[in-house]
């Protein structure tokens, strides 16, 4: 289970969910790119959505899955609704 967090939140947003889900899934709550303890790229062009979108499919091949559960607030859901919509194969729900 992966959870992209709204704006201006960051990963601690999750912090509940974290606890929830742990016993089912193997959940992980990240900074996205920008926020929180991640690195602020120095170009706004690196916040547009198709890098936003590379980044979180680039995570989960480090994480070793080729699907998951992802789960989008705000800003994410805008995320994780266009990683659906670019790669359904990736998704469980």
């Amino acid at each position: 289970m992966l959870l992209l967090h709204g704006f201006p939140e960051f990963w601690y947003s999750w912090r509940h969910q974290l606890r929830e889900f742990k016993s089912e899934y193997r959940v992980v709550a990240l900074d996205l790119r920008g926020y929180g303890e991640s690195d602020a790229p120095a170009h706004q062009e690196s916040y547009k959505l198709d890098c936003l979108i590379a980044d979180i499919k680039d995570i989960l091949d480090s994480l070793g899955y080729s699907k998951c559960v992802l789960i989008g607030h705000d800003w994410g859901g805008m995320i994780a609704w266009l990683i659906a919509v670019c790669y359904p194969e990736m998704i469980m729900k």
